[in-house]
């Protein structure tokens, strides 16, 4: 099969793989060195099972500055152990945590131990290692499960929620709490090492840090809410099991169409998976300031789905002041969807963040706040073009905005996340379900 790295997205060959297992020592079979461990059958699971590297890829181990200095793929074979390096009294990746920041927040994650295993048997391998799964969700995605996968670039400005909103995608509750009870929901996350200071893998540990409270993890609200460091990008893989259905209540009944799709097209055979999304998160800055085009250009034609994220509070007509080091989202937005050159079979759309700051005004406010936003994403694109139309000036952002939007018929949905500040860790992104549900059954293609 044809194969995708799901980090750098450059198309390789199975002999650019590297595999290793973490219940079992064994070598890559040379004719078919993508295959995984054919000692056990725990390549479709995540934290345990086959993990691929791919030798050359440009999406480094956030720890390669610990590792020993890279071997070029000529000067070794891809199945030999390297197990020079560190001695395993010292691990250059502590498996069992990791420190973060200044404060020393430690930061324990199954990822920790899968790299700590990784470097004591190929200690001079700097490319970052994935899942099986996740080379299968970007290569063969009808492998993986019945209905594929869905490749998500999240674009917009900085703090404009995309992290906050990609990680919440990836605990069983924002589905269970959307109206898609059953959900069990797997994840693997990655960031590129920073360039902006700091640690190299700062950015990293902060993802793992960042699922890891919104799965139930004390911390405060100040620790799991940084913005994305300068000049980085994420990739969080959702991978999602069957639901089971309740006792009585037949699967057919679902209410909603991304769940019905999925209880009605798997089969008995039970696939690993019934369904994965892909985040890929560029850092705010990029967005803003357009750099990295070539970057850009790949990620777009890779993506099945584009999404351009605003902040409902930047919206001008109701008149709340942002923070003075905020950008305005709407005017990236506008730079986003002017610049997106969708593939064949790419999509474009509008996500609006943050509409749990909007959704509790007056009645009588104006402009018109309605007490249930709309699911449908041309009823939603309306209600936004209304709202940006108010603006009381015509040199804001905001009517260009509203210009590209009807001119495009660009489908828009509005998100929110309740419970941020909550003591406890349950926030739940609402409105996530709506948007993945059109993300996999179809809508409006924009360009043509």
């Amino acid at each position: 099969m044809a194969l995708i790295c799901p980090l750098c997205l450059a198309r390789i060959e199975p002999k650019d793989l590297i595999c290793f297992c973490m219940l079992h020592d064994f070598r890559s079979d040379p004719e078919h060195p993508h295959a995984g461990c054919s000692l056990c059958r725990e390549k479709e699971a995540l934290d345990v099972g086959t993990f691929v590297s791919h030798v050359g890829c440009k999406s480094p181990n956030p720890f390669t500055e610990r590792l020993g200095p890279a071997r070029t793929p000529s000067s070794s074979t891809h199945s030999e152990l390297e197990s020079e390096g560190h001695s395993e009294d010292e691990p250059p990746i502590n498996p069992d945590g990791e420190t973060l920041g200044d404060q020393g927040l430690r930061v324990s994650h199954w990822e920790l131990a899968m790299l700590s295993r990784a470097a004591k048997l190929h200690a001079n391998r700097r490319e970052m290692w994935f899942p099986y799964p996740l080379l299968q969700a970007v290569s063969a995605p009808r492998d993986l499960s019945d209905i594929g996968s869905r490749r998500i670039k999240l674009v917009g400005a900085r703090e404009v929620g995309k992290t906050t909103l990609a990680s919440l995608a990836l605990q069983s509750g924002s589905y269970r709490d959307d109206g898609a009870a059953g959900f069990s929901v797997r994840s693997f996350v990655y960031a590129t090492p920073s360039t902006g200071g700091g640690s190299p893998e700062e950015p990293f540990l902060e993802a793992l840090h960042l699922t890891n409270v919104f799965d139930g993890s004390p911390t405060t609200t100040q620790q799991r809410l940084r913005p994305t460091l300068i000049r980085t990008k994420s990739v969080r893989a959702a991978f999602l099991s069957l639901p089971q259905p309740a006792a009585g209540s037949p699967a057919g009944r679902s209410k909603w169409g991304f769940k019905q799709f999925v209880i009605n097209t798997a089969q008995a055979h039970r696939k690993p998976y019934v369904a994965a999304v892909i985040f890929y998160d560029f850092a705010g800055e990029e967005s803003e300031a357009a750099i990295n085009y070539l970057t850009h250009a790949q990620h777009n034609q890779f993506a099945d789905v584009i999404a351009v994220a605003i902040d409902a509070t930047d919206i001008d007509c109701f008149r709340i002041q942002a923070p003075p080091p905020k950008p305005n989202s709407l005017k990236a937005a506008v730079r986003q969807l002017q610049s997106v050159q969708a593939g064949p079979r790419t999509r474009v759309c509008l996500i609006v963040t943050h509409m749990d700051s909007i959704r509790d005004r007056a009645a009588d406010s104006s402009p018109t706040v309605p007490k249930e936003w709309p699911k449908n994403p041309e009823e939603a694109r309306r209600l936004l073009c209304d709202w940006l139309n108010t603006s009381s000036s015509g040199s804001t952002p905001d009517r260009a905005l509203a210009s590209e939007l009807t001119a495009r018929r660009v489908p828009s949905f509005l998100l929110w996340v309740e419970n941020l500040s909550g003591a406890e860790n349950i926030a739940r992104a609402r409105g996530l379900v709506n948007w993945l549900n059109w993300c996999f059954e179809g809508g409006l293609p924009i360009g043509q």
